[in-house]
């Protein structure tokens, strides 16, 4: 699952940066970047895998 993921985040940043607005305003092609990622749950998803990650490697 986490490979679907790291798919759709890198298809997702490429669609963003081949847009003539976003190779100009790179700042503004991560926060629209981050929103999608926010509006779609992954991130939070994401973070949940994180955690459950650094968790396990403590034991």
């Amino acid at each position: 699952m986490n490979h679907r993921i790291e798919l759709t985040k890198k298809f997702l940043w490429e669609k963003l940066m081949v847009t003539g607005y976003f190779k100009d305003h790179q700042a503004d092609g991560e926060y629209r970047y981050e929103h999608s990622i926010c509006v779609a749950n992954i991130g939070k998803f994401y973070n949940k895998l994180l955690e459950q990650i650094k968790n396990s490697s403590i034991d």
